[in-house]
């Protein structure tokens, strides 16, 4: 094979290896043991995500929030359960303008996190971002609605 061909080749499989090891890695089927992928076919009936929100003491000694792994895969046109565990005393936001995506996520009290649950469909295939309206400089993530067959229910 022609050394310039087969290194791009080896490149787009890499990517495609890591997209497999997010979306495996970060959705999960609803029914339970079964897989997310049957015979080529995504399967999951819905999709749980879940995110930590810890705080973090910059330089300043200024308390701050991040979350940790922002970035999720989701199919479009299925159903996504998102629980947020906040372990700190703010309010914080999960809004996607994109897909008009806007959930309070309660504040924990001192000491001890509070788990809050939403769920939305991801209408149409894209790249969102998501941002909390309280902290958007920073507290910021990528839904990556990109996975599965496509849909007569979801926009291109």
């Amino acid at each position: 094979m022609n050394r310039l061909l087969w290194i791009p080749a080896v490149a787009v499989a890499g990517v495609a290896f890591a997209l497999v090891v997010v979306i495996g890695g970060r959705t999960t089927s609803s029914t339970g043991p079964e897989p997310l992928w049957t015979h080529g076919q995504f399967a999951a009936q819905t999709q749980q995500v879940s995110l930590a929100i810890l705080p973090v003491t910059p330089v300043r000694n200024l308390v701050d929030a991040r979350v940790v792994e922002p970035n999720f895969a989701v199919q479009p046109g299925v159903p996504v359960t998102i629980t947020a565990t906040n372990y700190t005393t703010e309010v914080h936001t999960f809004t996607i303008a994109g897909l008009g995506v806007n959930f309070a996520i309660l504040p924990g009290a001192k000491g001890t996190p509070v788990k809050t649950s939403f769920t939305f469909t991801p209408t149409k295939r894209g790249v969102f971002t998501w941002h909390c309206h309280h902290c958007p400089g920073h507290m910021t993530g990528t839904v990556y609605a990109i996975v599965g067959p496509a849909s007569r229910a979801v926009a291109a």
